[in-house]
């Protein structure tokens, strides 16, 4: 679909100027320089001609087929345009509109990019932007953005939603040597988003790996999904910003106030076999290791260096990682070394050439470990002492990846380092040991995870039951209410069969005929958190205890229900929860419950669409699914409930947030559900 985009043959630039600081006047010198090989059509009707290139007044004068048109005008201008594009005799399809001035400029704007919206609808268009910096392709000399031409060529396809994010990638890789075969800047993703250009670059054979830069996801399942098929066969690497703010008055629920934004889109990223990387550095990191690296061997490291410090820090952070391992070399293993190196040097882990050690050593020392099946990785470290030559060790480094059999990542921290690599060296350097480790793990993990994913279910069919559930949850809203009363959560649930405990309301009951101990609470559509407010009382042991309590509750809390529940037996309280999130929609939450719930970090989150499997395989993995383990809880009894709240989440697209905490859970009996809350949208 986006093949157009990448390789048009002609090129049609609305508002092209010989002003090279303008924008437009900037895309038309990239193209020119960088020897775009087919038509380039300037349109701007104060020109006749621009450059050697003729200047059409407008679109419709250029007789010729147009492949991709980018706009460069006034954000006002532009419906306009594209009004024109679209109903030409031979009608314009592919646009990029580099303009800003959208919805990220106020409501003027958001009208403007809703219009764009509609004729794009309306006419079939794929639009790259608004508000963006173009697209390149360094394959075939497309720079079809106000970046400048000074990026390498290489494996990496770039999409950002950013531009200035994407020209500092751009210029940081120049001395990071890291090449790009394409980029995209997708700005305010009106039409095209980064779904669709992960698909482009996952057929796209110069694209070895996917970076991505987003401020949000537009169609969360619709990305995981492409994920899904695509991480198996390309490593896809994503930094995200652009936290949601949130306030108290929007996060009323435990599951709502627990699932935040990033861990949320961490999770499920990860279950896909996205990478998510939490700063510029690790990102970088992660886009070295693989772009030019071998795959570690094992998860076990060996470390060589020339001196001590450097050495034992990133021993430390192996030996500190959960999933790498320090090689702990034999006897026989040192014997061998011993032979190729001065009696001076340490051979242990890390093994230390000493200050004085030039490449020669380096080589020595990295062509015996080459021998050892052993090692997965081998992490060489240089610093720059007086007899260190850095370029020479380079080049070491850069024969050992031929004879190696497990990838030899340089970190060789030397300012002359960054000059001495040559634009068409297969390596790039890591100057911090820190993201030479977490970029191994990342690497390892990948290469030994990536064929488990969510494995989505079919989208579930309308149902009776789906009528009727969202027929009486509209009703709930058009009375101006958004959290349902018990007995309406409780009709909700049971209707998914949930064992939830019931509470028939106080004024209903004979206190004489009741079984104790029980529970007394308010019922309110203004109170979530009754124990927080003081609303609730445990332990209830005789009707006249009963009585006495209502009595507070009621001068607490005048004109608001009270309900009734035996104190059941305890057991392992858990919270299964339900948010709406902002990029994914419905995800579903399982965590420690009770007073535990928000003190300790239990969370697990989960895409309702799951299959039992992948329930079961992100629990057991998990400090909580080993709890359940330990308390002899019956796993499947946990993921028929996750499946259950599962269902009503993709049933019922009006719940925004909704609690089942506690959920008791015993090794011998069926969990019992204490307390159901419900938020609607």
């Amino acid at each position: 679909m986006l093949k157009t985009f990448f390789s048009p043959h002609s090129i049609a630039i609305i508002g092209a100027s010989t002003k090279t600081e303008k924008i437009g006047g900037i895309i038309l010198n990239n193209l020119l320089a960088n020897r775009f090989p087919d038509q380039i059509y300037p349109v701007n009707p104060k020109y006749q001609q621009i450059k050697d290139l003729k200047c059409y007044p407008s679109v419709k004068e250029i007789k010729k087929e147009i492949d991709l048109c980018l706009i460069a005008t006034p954000a006002p201008t532009v419906p306009a345009i594209l009004s024109e594009c679209a109903t030409l005799p031979k009608p314009l399809k592919n646009f990029i509109i580099i303009s800003a001035g959208f919805s990220e400029a106020g409501p003027a704007g958001q009208k403007l990019e809703q219009q764009i919206s509609e004729l794009a609808q309306k006419y079939n268009l794929k639009i790259i932007g608004p508000n963006c910096l173009g697209i390149i392709n360094t394959q075939n000399g497309l720079n079809a953005s106000f970046a400048p031409n000074n990026f390498l060529s290489g494996s990496i396809g770039l999409i950002s939603q950013s531009g200035a994010f994407a020209a500092a990638l751009l210029d940081l890789g120049k001395r990071e040597n890291l090449g790009f075969s394409s980029l995209a800047t997708i700005g305010n993703k009106t039409v095209l988003d980064e779904t669709d250009f992960l698909a482009y670059y996952a057929s796209d054979k110069q694209t070895k790996v996917i970076g991505l830069y987003l401020e949000n996801i537009k169609r969360g399942p619709e990305f995981l999904a492409a994920l899904q098929k695509i991480c198996p066969q390309k490593p896809v690497i994503i930094i995200k910003a652009g936290v949601t703010e949130k306030t108290q008055a929007a996060i009323i629920s435990h599951t709502g106030a627990m699932a935040g934004d990033e861990e949320v889109a961490e999770s499920l990223i990860a279950d896909c076999g996205g990478i998510i990387a939490h700063s510029l550095g690790e990102f970088l990191g992660y886009l070295k290791i693989f772009s030019y690296f071998k795959a570690p061997a094992n998860n076990t490291v060996a470390l060589v260096t020339n001196a001590g410090g450097p050495g034992i820090i990133a021993a430390d952070l192996v030996a500190k990682s959960k999933i790498l391992n320090l090689h702990e070399f034999s006897t026989a293993e040192k014997f061998y070394l011993q032979k190729q190196l001065p009696e001076a040097s340490s051979f242990g882990n890390p093994l230390d050439l000493r200050g004085d050690a030039n490449h020669v050593r380096y080589e020595a020392a990295i062509k015996e470990l080459s021998k050892n099946k052993k090692i997965g990785s081998l992490i060489v470290l240089a610093t720059a002492q007086v007899q260190t030559n850095p370029p020479a060790i380079w080049q070491t480094i850069i024969s050992a990846q031929k004879y190696c059999h497990f990838p030899v990542v340089p970190v060789i921290m030397s300012a002359i380092i960054a000059k001495s690599i040559a634009p068409d060296t297969q390596l790039s350097n890591f100057d911090d040991p820190l993201y030479a480790v977490r970029s191994l793990e990342k690497y390892y993990l990948w290469q030994n995870k990536k064929n488990i994913n969510i494995a989505l279910t079919q989208p579930v069919k309308i149902s009776t039951r789906q009528k009727k559930n969202n027929h009486y949850l509209e009703q709930i809203k058009n009375r101006q209410r958004s959290i349902l009363l018990f007995s309406e959560a409780l009709y909700l649930g049971q209707s998914y069969h949930l064992n939830i405990l019931p509470a028939p309301r106080f004024n209903s009951l004979d206190p004489q005929k009741i079984s104790y101990p029980t529970v007394l609470k308010i019922d309110s559509d203004k109170i979530l958190h009754k124990n927080k407010e003081g609303g609730l009382i445990l332990n209830i042991k005789s009707p006249e205890q009963l009585l006495s309590s209502a009595k507070i509750l009621q001068t607490k809390f005048p004109q608001t229900d009270l309900i009734v529940q035996p104190q059941i037996e305890s057991g392992l309280e858990l919270i299964i929860g339900l948010k709406r999130d902002n990029n994914f929609g419905p995800v579903i939450m399982l965590a420690l419950g009770g007073i535990a719930t928000e003190i300790f970090n239990t969370k697990i989150f989960f895409s309702p669409q799951g299959t039992p499997k992948y329930f079961k395989e992100k629990i057991t993995n998990s400090p909580l699914g080993r709890l359940l383990a330990k308390q002899k809880i019956d796993l499947h009894l946990v993921i028929e409930n996750l499946k259950l709240v599962s269902a009503l989440a993709l049933e019922n697209p009006t719940v925004k947030e909704l609690d089942l905490n506690p959920i008791i859970f015993y090794p011998d009996q069926p969990p019992i559900i204490v307390d159901i809350k419900v938020i609607l949208e």
